[in-house]
């Protein structure tokens, strides 16, 4: 009998063991962000919406550029994670928490994250979970709101990283894995110059929310740098302008005709070795108007030098390994604790990390929801790249223009054509300079007209 009571004993810990062990792996420890106090209503907000415990009990997503959400998660969605979502952003709410804290910066942040966060759940199938969720954040959204006035004014983490010098201003040949990070790229009368399209957008393959990316919050803007300055960038895109020329023509080798039936043509105007090239991300936000607003707020930068000449156009140049020499890539990206921190730096240096890929292009399926691989134990399984680095290569890997995906025909560093069309029928698009200002205007007006915005602005404007 004696025996028998201890081992009921030891299996009732048992079960209390494996149910705080259970509990424990649910719970959500995030760093601070907002304030001190980890249990602060902001903390606890931020961390409901964006942060995740993984398959080995530690915590992710506490300061990414996006929310570890992807096309199919059904987080947030279903049990744990939807009750403590839904009962914190109720609380703020109820409490009136923008109270809380009044710098406009943490107000814009936080309400950009979990604009993210509605934006990825209008692509979601209707339920009464989406429903409640949706209109919840619309709440808290509501209450973040700043004036345009006061969004005008908000510090630029771009601004900030050119300032604090994290790493050096020119690219060094020599090093060229060595981060570097120019300044003047907003200057309107500097050596970069922002490039736009009369016939939509520009990066409109980052902006496709039905397959690419369920976080499309942002104005993405591309700014061309050719080695002899602003001059010679303006006249290259005055030639690209005129260019009446198919961009592809027929390979003439019968070799390689059969796998590259197209190759790029030679009459193009080229980028010579050491043209840069900048993809910026920038945020919009929601006004207390419930107008769409462009702000100042840089998210990222992503960078690219050109390191050889541009060779004559072959199937050679479709050759991944020998690609990989083409190019040099750089990433920064704001984080919360070095933006909104008693020292703020701006941007971080992102270009060696190794990070999940939620957003643009990545597989729809949830990585934290995976069954791990065996031969990789999580996270590694679910970041598919070794560095934010290497994950550009299979985007860009054609040199000089060529890499310059928004051209017809070149996508994702290959040649793209339809079967029904010919090489003659890929005509010029109108690339043009523009300025900044036209940019968002563009891209505001372009989220304006989407169905995410068209389904969830309705509720942010109650």
């Amino acid at each position: 009998m004696l025996l028998f009571i201890m081992r009921c004993v030891t299996l009732v810990f048992a079960v209390i063991l494996i149910g705080c062990t259970s509990d424990a792996q649910d719970a959500v420890k995030a760093q601070p962000i907002y304030d001190a106090n980890p249990s602060h209503l902001w903390n606890r907000v931020h961390a409901a919406q964006l942060c995740r415990v993984g398959p080995d009990g530690k915590t992710y997503g506490e300061d990414r550029l996006e929310p570890l959400l992807w096309m199919h998660s059904e987080h947030l969605l279903r049990g744990k994670s939807f009750e403590d979502a839904i009962a914190v952003l109720d609380e703020f709410d109820r409490e009136g928490g923008e109270s809380l804290i009044e710098a406009p910066l943490k107000k814009a942040i936080l309400q950009r994250d979990l604009w993210l966060v509605a934006n990825w759940l209008t692509q979601k199938p209707d339920t009464e979970e989406k429903q409640r969720l949706q209109t919840a954040l619309a709440k808290v959204i509501r209450r973040l709101a700043l004036s345009s006035e006061q969004i005008e004014k908000l510090p630029d983490s771009y601004a900030m990283a050119v300032a604090a010098k994290v790493v050096s201003s020119r690219f060094d040949a020599a090093q060229p894995e060595r981060s570097y990070l120019p300044t003047q790229l907003f200057d309107a009368e500097g050596p970069w110059v922002c490039i736009g399209r009369s016939d939509g957008l520009i990066a409109p393959q980052h902006l496709r929310e039905d397959s690419s990316s369920p976080f499309t919050n942002s104005v993405f803007l591309i700014l061309l740098k050719l080695p002899a300055g602003r001059a010679a960038t303006l006249e290259f895109l005055l030639q690209l302008e005129s260019f009446d020329q198919p961009y592809l023509i027929a390979n003439p080798n019968e070799k390689s005709r059969r796998s590259i039936p197209l190759l790029p043509n030679a009459a193009l105007p080229i980028w010579p070795k050491g043209s840069e090239v900048a993809l910026v991300r920038r945020a919009m936000l929601i006004d207390s108007k419930g107008k769409i607003v462009a702000s100042p707020i840089t998210e990222s930068i992503q960078l690219r030098v050109m390191r050889t000449e541009t060779p004559v156009p072959s199937s050679a140049m479709f050759n991944i390994e020998k690609a990989r020499g083409n190019w040099a890539f750089f990433e920064f990206q704001f984080r919360r604790t070095d933006l909104l921190g008693p020292s703020p730096i701006g941007l971080r240096d992102v270009s060696a990390d190794r990070d999940f890929k939620t957003g643009f292009m990545s597989h729809p399926s949830d990585g934290f929801d995976e069954a791990p691989q065996p031969t990789k134990p999580f996270p590694l399984g679910s970041q598919p790249f070794d560095n934010n680095r290497a994950s550009c290569i299979g985007c860009h890997q054609l040199p000089g223009l060529y890499s310059f995906n928004s051209l017809a025909g070149f996508q994702f560093g290959r040649l793209q054509i339809s079967r029904d069309k010919s090489a003659r029928e890929i005509g010029p698009f109108q690339f043009k300079a523009a300025s900044l200002p036209e940019i968002e205007a563009a891209a505001v007006q372009w989220k304006e007209t989407q169905a995410s915005w068209k389904r969830f602005g309705a509720l942010a404007n109650r």
